[in-house]
């Protein structure tokens, strides 16, 4: 299958799709090394998750080139990179004293004693979303192999040219390759993961997020969901409204408002709302495309094609309910790739 440049709109990658028996096999041959894994210790975990951390870093340059490639932005791929690397560290500091035994204490029948244990699922899957490809496709997967775990990721396959990097880094930490690997493709894939695993970690829509329960129910396996929200701000009257709408500015706007935890609705004090909503305009409208190079601006693509006749909708029904646009509030054409606008006009542009 192909993937979509979101800046120029042209299928430009070729990504492998893992059938269903390849990733069956896969996961066998993960479940074979994960004892061995898991016994090797919690120290010698941490070791090569410090080393695939290191290697991260060497490789730093590649794997935002192929983020930001297939996200059509620049910063927050070089963000992504690091917060990886970070997240790695964290938990390895965090690991020994999260997976510490407490001690056995007597139970209430005199002669037994009781101890908690911990045992790690034999494999963790991995479904993850486009937004933010290499950083989402880990956040769930360190600390389970940390804990002991084996693990199966399916990226997007809007955003996937970085796995190519990742197996040439994974390469330098053999130890860590037996028992973590990532396969590519569509749903048929990532429903070949979840048929295969013994727990899922999904991170994506409600609609696909409510099949991937479903299917999960049927397996008798457990799954986490992290679903699309409706993220809120609440200005109260006494907040200094400079920094309010400088946080509420980059909390809504950072990479495009493709992100979960994107702000999607500000509640404020009647008494400072007309105030606070001219900063926040005033700031909104400065933003600048990062066209023509993912360098220069700070609003970059729509990364999904598909999102692009959501967001249409949504500024035609806000449009016919006489809602006010104070600025933006349409879809650009820019070299192929559709951004929406934050600044006020843009008749100088091509409409989408």
């Amino acid at each position: 299958m192909q993937i979509r440049n979101p800046r120029t709109g042209k299928y430009d990658f070729d990504l492998v799709e893992f059938s269903a028996e390849q990733v069956k096999k896969i996961a066998s041959n993960l479940r074979q090394h994960q004892a061995a894994w898991w016994q090797s210790g919690l120290e010698l975990r941490i070791e090569q998750l410090q080393l695939f951390a290191a290697e991260i870093v060497k490789a730093k340059p590649e794997l935002v080139k192929a983020v930001a490639e297939d996200t059509g932005r620049w910063s927050e791929s070089e963000i992504e990179v690091d917060a990886l690397v970070q997240t790695i560290n964290r938990w390895c500091k965090d690991a020994p004293k999260l997976l510490d035994v407490v001690p056995a204490r007597a139970a209430s029948i005199p002669f037994l004693e009781i101890q908690q244990q911990y045992y790690p699922f034999q494999l963790v899957g991995v479904v993850s979303p486009w937004n933010f490809p290499l950083l989402l496709s880990f956040v769930d997967a360190i600390p389970a192999l940390l804990a002991g775990c084996a693990i199966l990721i399916k990226p997007s396959e809007v955003t996937s040219r970085f796995v190519k990097v990742l197996a040439d880094v994974l390469a330098k930490v053999p130890q860590l390759q037996n028992v973590l690997a990532v396969v590519t493709g569509g749903g048929e894939t990532g429903q070949a993961v979840t048929s295969n695993v013994d727990i899922l970690c999904f991170t994506g829509s409600v609609a696909t997020g409510r099949r991937v329960g479903e299917l999960c129910a049927k397996l008798f396996i457990p799954a986490f969901l992290e679903l699309g929200g409706k993220d809120a701000a609440i200005v109260c009257a006494d907040a200094d409204l400079d920094i309010a709408s400088s946080a509420i500015c980059w909390g809504s706007m950072v990479n495009a408002g493709q992100s979960c935890m994107s702000i999607e609705r500000v509640y404020v004090d009647r008494r400072v709302a007309k105030e606070f909503k001219q900063l926040l305009v005033e700031k909104v409208s400065k933003l600048r495309h990062n066209h023509p190079t993912m360098t220069e601006g700070q609003v970059g693509p729509v990364i999904s094609d598909k999102q692009v006749a959501v967001i249409e909708e949504q500024f035609f029904d806000a449009k016919q309910k006489n809602a006010r646009f104070l600025c933006g509030g349409e879809l650009v054409n820019l070299g192929g790739g559709f951004t929406v606008n934050p600044q006020s006009s843009i008749t100088s542009r091509q409409r989408c």
